[in-house]
């Protein structure tokens, strides 16, 4: 059967058939759209946009593989703190007592009995805010009453000096003022993960067994009965290997007999004597039952004795540019300057590291700053470091920051 005749060619029948694209139409699609993709500024040299995007790519590839490092890394970290027991420690109170007053000044007896009832809340003008831990009554015809409080939220900013404490919050049946006659004590900020890594640092070092170091690591955490004074530094001070001079040349200058120092340091620059036991029983270890191992050499005397501190002073002055700034800069330096004067013993303070650290603080809104570094014994010369013997610490004992 023949085919039907094609249909003669008129405008209304003409059939037009797109030409395919060219390589150079596709390269330039293809580079249009990952330049509208990738968010980057780029040129147009040849390759430049492909090359935004795969430095794209690989920065994403990058960040991904570094935090699954960290997770895994953090992983180990944790493990190997759980086997020690070591896990990071809650925030602790402050803890002191209030007492509760008819009046501030010349306060007249009161006319009737008042229950002042537990869980009483008080606060300073702050708003650092205290519990009453018990029951108390101010008596018909007396003046005052004391109460024990406990801050409502753990932590060190609830250690606040006498007469701190203000103004009663909860409504009583009669007019009353209050204040702490004492400091309130015992508060302690919730430990930092880089805290408790470093505790499980000391507990893998108290391992290797009868060195200066393993012996300095193992007092590292253990904290005094029935407080929360803690050993945060320690050393392992040898005398009879001091004086390098005696031991090479056969001259004493300082004791031949066998022995060593253990200096502690519960952060302030010393220590307690309940710490101290609290050292030396962590030391001697205990036959039982339970047996507990002992970290000292067998047979060799030892003492423990508290840090020897040296005081530092720093002075921070500056101007500041926008003045607006003012709470939050002055804030930053001080952490950064009281964060810096964690320096184990035998460390000296170095001005231009005191420097460095409250400029960086600063983030640049300093137009002028001057660190001064100071010995609290001699407040009035600068110097350019506080220097410590090998059982001594460097401890900051007053920060003044005027920008």
């Amino acid at each position: 059967m023949a085919s039907n005749p094609p249909l003669p060619p008129f405008p209304g029948n003409a059939i037009t058939v797109a030409s395919p694209p060219t390589t150079l139409d596709v390269t330039q699609e293809s580079l249009a759209t990952m330049a509208a993709l990738s968010g980057v500024l780029t040129d147009y040299n040849i390759g430049s946009q492909i090359r935004t995007i795969m430095e794209s790519i690989g920065s994403v590839i990058e960040q991904q593989g570094i935090s699954a490092l960290a997770l895994a890394l953090q992983t180990i970290a944790y493990s190997a703190m759980s086997l020690f027991g070591i896990t990071p420690s809650a925030a602790l109170p402050a803890s002191g007592t209030v007492t509760f007053y008819t009046a501030i000044l010349n306060p007249p007896p009161a006319t009737q009995n008042v229950s002042i009832p537990t869980g009483t809340i008080v606060s300073t003008v702050g708003g650092i805010q205290f519990s009453t831990l018990s029951d108390v009554v101010l008596l018909s015809g007396s003046t005052s009453t004391t109460a024990p409080i406990a801050a409502v939220l753990g932590g060190s900013n609830g250690n606040v000096p006498p007469g701190s404490i203000q103004q009663i919050l909860t409504g009583l049946a009669y007019p009353l003022t209050a204040t702490n006659l004492a400091q309130t004590l015992g508060g302690q900020d919730q430990e930092t993960p880089a805290e408790a890594q470093t505790r499980l640092a000391a507990a893998i070092s108290s391992l290797v067994g009868g060195s200066p170091v393993s012996v300095a690591n193992s007092v590292i955490g253990v904290v005094a009965s029935g407080t929360t004074e803690t050993v945060l530094y320690s050393t392992c001070y040898e005398p009879w290997l001091a004086n390098q001079t005696w031991f090479l040349s056969g001259s004493p200058s300082v004791s031949g007999l066998a022995g060593f120092n253990v200096y502690i340091d519960n952060g302030g620059g010393g220590a307690s004597s309940a710490l101290v036991s609290a050292a030396v029983a962590q030391l001697n270890g205990s036959f039982g039952p339970p047996t507990v191992p002992a970290y000292r050499p067998s047979g060799v005397p030892y003492n423990v004795y508290p840090a020897v501190p040296v005081f530092a002073n720093v002075l921070v002055s500056g101007s500041l540019t926008p003045p607006a700034l003012l709470p939050q800069i002055s804030g930053a330096i001080t952490s950064a300057v009281s964060g810096y004067f964690t320096l184990p013993f035998g460390t000296s303070a170095y001005q231009a590291s005191v420097a460095a650290a409250a400029a960086n603080a600063a983030l640049g809104s300093l137009t002028s700053v001057a660190v001064n570094l100071y010995y609290a014994s001699a407040p009035t010369t600068a110097v350019s470091a506080v220097s410590a013997l090998p059982y001594q610490r460097v401890v900051l004992q007053t920060l003044n920051v005027n920008v």
